[in-house]
């Protein structure tokens, strides 16, 4: 990355440690940076949906989540899981680790599966004894993700600085 350029930069990459992080975010004291983990508009409203239903939930709620995607996907949970779990967690008044598969063990249980050709699809489930709840998420095509880059890109072409993401874009 180099500011000498002095160009804008939209981010879609996932995987990235905390020091990426802080450069990426010192950098955009110079640049405009947009970043997300998933570009698909439905995903960031369904983070927003997870939000308000972890925020209502007690303890007596299991939490699962099903991350599907193409045979060839090398992470796993995928940068979007991630971003689920993290939209889960982060509301819940007893916060939860996440835990790659089954145990016994309480927590949010990622399940990832590649398969076929899967674009995209991602499930959280909400249990208790008494009632569930489902939310899922389907990618048919990956344009939906190169559709919300280009309207990142728009949207921050005549920004100075700054890191912005899909909340500044849908003005939240």
């Amino acid at each position: 990355m180099q500011k000498k350029h002095n160009k804008s930069l939209v981010l879609a990459t996932t995987g990235y440690s905390e020091d990426d992080f802080m450069l990426i975010k010192s950098y955009s004291q110079y640049i405009p940076i947009f970043y997300s983990a998933n570009y698909s508009i439905g995903i960031h409203l369904l983070t927003k949906a997870l939000k308000i239903v972890s925020s209502q939930i007690d303890s007596n709620y299991d939490i699962e989540m099903i991350d599907k995607h193409h045979r060839y996907k090398k992470d796993s949970p995928s940068g979007t899981a991630f971003k689920l779990y993290d939209a889960v967690n982060g509301a819940l008044n007893e916060k939860r680790k996440l835990i790659h598969g089954d145990s016994n063990e309480k927590g949010v249980h990622v399940h990832s599966l590649r398969l076929g050709n899967y674009v995209g699809e991602h499930t959280v489930i909400f249990s208790n004894l008494s009632e569930t709840l489902e939310f899922t998420h389907i990618a048919h095509d990956k344009s939906v993700f190169a559709e919300g880059a280009i309207k990142a890109a728009k949207f921050i072409k005549d920004k100075k600085f700054g890191l912005f993401g899909m909340d500044d874009l849908l003005g939240a």
